[in-house]
Parts: C-alpha cells; sequence; structure tokens
C-alpha cells in the first residue's frame, strides 16, 4: 500500500524494525536505514544501475537482512507541488520492484533535499568528487530523517 499521509503509514508500521529509504535517480539509487527506534537515519549505500541490477528479490534480501518494514521513497514534487517527469520515474520503479514486496511504501516530498546535501557538503569544503560520491546515500539519508521527524510529531 502506498501512503502520502504520514499517520496512516505509521500506523502500519512495526515496532522494532528498521525502515529502508531508496533516493531513486535515472544512474544511482541511495538507500538509507533507520534504526529500530525509528529516530536516526543512517546511509548505507548506491545502487549504480549501470553497474548491477536492483530487484524485488534483492531488495528484500536487503531489508530482511536489516531487519526492516516500511520502504520511504523520496518523491520529486515540483516547487508548485505537483508531480512531474520525475515522479512518473519513481511510480515506474515502485511498480517494477516494491509492490509485490507487500511493504507500507510513503512517498516523501523531497524538494529541497537535493539543494540541502549539497550546501551541507560545500561546508564541509569536500570536492566534487566526494561530493557526487557520498550525494545519493546522504540524500537517502536526508529524506528519511525527515520522514522519522514527521513519525515522531
Amino acid at each position: 500500500m502506498i501512503y502520502f499521509d504520514i499517520l496512516e503509514f505509521k500506523k502500519e508500521l512495526s515496532p522494532n524494525h528498521r525502515l529502508l529509504c531508496l533516493d531513486v535517480g535515472m544512474v544511482r539509487t541511495g538507500y538509507a536505514f533507520s534504526d529500530k527506534r525509528k529516530i536516526l537515519a543512517t546511509g548505507h549505500g548506491v545502487f549504480n544501475l549501470k553497474k548491477q541490477k536492483i530487484t524485488s528479490s534483492s531488495l528484500l534480501d536487503i531489508m530482511e537482512a536489516e531487519e526492516s518494514y516500511g520502504i520511504v521513497i523520496g518523491y520529486p514534487l515540483q516547487m508548485d507541488g505537483t508531480p512531474g517527469k520525475s515522479c512518473a520515474m519513481v511510480d515506474k520503479f515502485i511498480s517494477k520492484f516494491l509492490l509485490c514486496l507487500e511493504q507500507p511504501i510513503f512517498l516523501q516530498d523531497e524538494r529541497l533535499s537535493t539543494s540541502a546535501v549539497n550546501r551541507y557538503f560545500k561546508e564541509m569544503d569536500l570536492t566534487r568528487k566526494k561530493q557526487s560520491e557520498g550525494s545519493d546515500k546522504a540524500a537517502a539519508c536526508y529524506i528519511l530523517q525527515t520522514t522519522l521527524e514527521r513519525l515522531r510529531n
């Protein structure tokens, strides 16, 4: 089931399970997990879609290994709040890989998340290469942390 309402999503979550967050991109998909108490997000990795193939089975294996239940997806709405071309790409990803997992899925508005991550990297004085290596994982972490804060409030 796909949720836009954080309170409805919260009702479906299992206690003592982590959340998986995916920041879906055309070339790379970053992913992060929460802790079991759903307080802190931690970036875990990046799928390079040109080098490795994502499958529903591989995602389920990762979720089982990390004891997670529930998926947060960054949903790239346009600045006016309407879905754009990038949302269609995310919708296709969800249909292809996630719906069959029978996990609750929450679509988190990710407007300005990339800007926030890039601003943070600039403040850290990281090189462009270091920024590009970590941006997808960091974006997934940022999106998940935003969701975790919404779940608490």
